[in-house]
């Protein structure tokens, strides 16, 4: 069960990763 927990996290993690990287995006595309 604890490394459900991990997959959990791990999947998290990668989403904020990639809704960082789309900020980071928009932010240079606006300039």
């Amino acid at each position: 069960m604890k490394n459900k927990g991990l997959i959990k996290f791990l999947a998290w993690l990668f989403g904020l990763v990639c809704i960082f990287q789309l900020v980071l995006t928009f932010q240079f595309n606006q300039i």
